[in-house]
């Protein structure tokens, strides 16, 4: 039997990448924190990456405010994400002793490009 390895066992390529929200759910961390869990679609590959943002660590809602509305904005409902655009940053980490694609940082998307922020 032959095997052949499929195209989306590699990971997500380090960079940043144009992605848009699939996802985004209200949801609760193992230390009982609040958090939201993104699910974003990765523009070049077709490929999801999810990021967790926990609510209650300050420049991570700074970062998400600053992707999706801007800086003189205070304030996002999370409800209003799903298919908002933006960019990414991907890095590569080892988990459990696997190489896997994580999301580093959310940015606002490119100015011109066809996602809109808000």
């Amino acid at each position: 039997m032959k095997l052949t390895r499929s195209a989306g066992s590699k990971p997500v390529p380090e960079g940043i990448h144009n992605a848009r929200v699939a996802h985004c759910e209200e949801s609760t961390s193992k230390a009982g924190n609040p958090m939201l869990i993104i699910t974003f679609e990765i523009e070049d590959s077709g490929r999801e990456l999810r990021a967790w943002v926990p609510t209650h660590v300050a420049f991570r809602v700074d970062q998400l405010i600053d992707a999706f509305c801007g800086p003189e904005d205070d304030e996002l409902e999370s409800s209003t994400l799903l298919d908002k655009g933006c960019q990414v940053e991907v890095i590569h980490d080892r988990y459990e002793g696997k190489m896997s694609a994580k999301i580093e940082s959310i940015m606002p998307p490119l100015e011109g490009s066809d996602a809109t922020p808000f």
